[in-house]
């Protein structure tokens, strides 16, 4: 993914010159990302104002379609402490994390990042380097090529699975509405609890599929939180269901390729009891209230065709491999800066807020509406070059100064 870090103030108005400016330590903070029907913002992870306020704040602010994510920043004093500071060290706790997380059932915590800031006040440039820190397999997981999702469901709809999405967020909405307040900054409200969710085809939607030609879906899934994965894969087990998909929220377009939530969401099925060595998973992509989620691609006044994708992937390894799946993974995920290496970004402010770059830019502008407005075919260019040099400060030349600097 990329960054979308947005640039706010910090109040140090305090005669110390307030803490922000002192203290190195880590501080929890919460960004989000966004699933949207425009796609203009697929794969950015946006950390706003409100980013020290709780995942519940940015949750509620950012709105539907968008989920946040848990992380850390790291506001450092100097220059030199940016560039010596240990990175391992830093990737190497939050891989701790997610090594927590991905020990949970609910799955709670497997999206993250790492920010690490340093702003020059003097000359206005601000350094920033984000990290989307995942957990790495010791051999990488196999996966078949993506298709639609529409193509793997079939002759079900990528809407009748969107129907039962939308229930199940508003049942866990009801259920826990009364908890999703006042968290003090801890966790994300109920109705975004389904960033990473499972499906199943439920008993109507099985009969629905073998008779071909029904074209009421409704009920035909199943949707839950992740906490139901082991129990439904005992009852594929058992033949009494069909084997569970595993589901994300996924904020990238690319056709052929899963966005980076999943990531992490695999390391967690792994290590989950009753996985099977093959899981399906779906990579839901359709933004909330949608058409492409409500309705199928040939529907009358269908706003666009469903964007979700499907893929198999081969979690655990074949038995006879001897391939261990118990090693204490580590965590990659330094985002890449604008020359492709690994490496902090910077952004200049300069023109925004230096009072002399101000100055110069307000000076050009006079000179360029002088030759709109009176003189065409004035020099501002060399009007701007030039230099005077006044002997006396007297009234005459305080006027004489006043009207050059106008």
């Amino acid at each position: 993914p990329t960054s979308g870090a947005e640039v706010k103030g910090t109040n140090c108005s305090g005669d110390d010159g307030g803490d922000a400016m002192v203290d190195e330590a880590p501080v929890p903070v919460w960004g989000h990302y966004e699933v949207t029907s425009h796609g203009r913002s697929a794969g950015v992870v946006a950390i706003g104002g409100n980013a020290f306020a709780g995942g519940h704040a940015v949750a509620t602010a950012a709105g539907p379609g968008s989920y946040p994510v848990q992380g850390t920043v790291l506001n450092l004093n100097t220059l030199e402490a940016f560039k010596s500071l240990d990175k391992n060290k830093l990737m190497e706790a939050e891989a701790a994390h997610l090594r927590a997380a991905v020990a949970t059932q609910d799955g709670r915590g497997l999206a993250r990042v790492l920010v690490l800031t340093f702003a020059d006040l003097k000359t206005h440039e601000y350094y920033y380097w984000f990290a989307f820190p995942a957990l790495a397999p010791a051999r990488p997981f196999v996966a078949t090529p993506a298709v639609p999702l529409e193509a793997a469901l079939a002759p079900l709809s990528v809407g009748a699975l969107g129907d039962a999405l939308a229930a199940a967020e508003a049942r866990l909405a009801g259920v826990r509405g009364g908890d999703s307040g006042g968290d003090g900054g801890g966790s994300a409200p109920a109705s975004r609890d389904l960033a990473f969710f499972v499906a199943r085809a439920s008993a109507r939607g099985l009969v629905v599929g073998e008779s071909g030609g029904v074209a009421d879906e409704r009920g035909a899934f199943e949707v839950s939180s992740l906490e139901q994965w082991s129990a439904w894969c005992a009852d594929a087990a058992q033949g009494v269901r069909g084997a569970p998909l595993l589901c994300m929220r996924d904020p990238t377009l690319d056709p052929a390729h899963p966005g980076w939530p999943l990531r992490n969401l695999l390391m967690w099925v792994r290590a989950q009891e009753g996985t099977p060595q093959y899981v399906h998973v779906v990579c839901w992509r359709e933004a909330p209230g949608s058409r492409s989620a409500s309705a199928p691609a040939s529907a009358p006044g269908a706003a666009m065709a469903p964007r979700s994708i499907s893929l198999r992937v081969r979690v655990l390894p074949d038995p006879e491999s001897g391939e261990a799946t118990t090693s204490l993974p580590q965590a990659v995920g330094w985002e890449r800066n604008a020359r492709g290496k690994l490496g902090a970004r910077m952004v200049t402010l300069r023109a925004q807020l230096d009072p002399h770059a101000l100055a110069e830019s307000s000076v050009d502008l006079n000179l360029r509406l002088m030759r709109w407005r009176l003189l065409p075919e004035l020099d501002t260019e060399r009007l701007a070059a030039t230099r005077c040099l006044l002997v006396g400060a007297g009234t005459l030349g305080c006027n004489v100064a006043r009207a050059l600097l106008a």
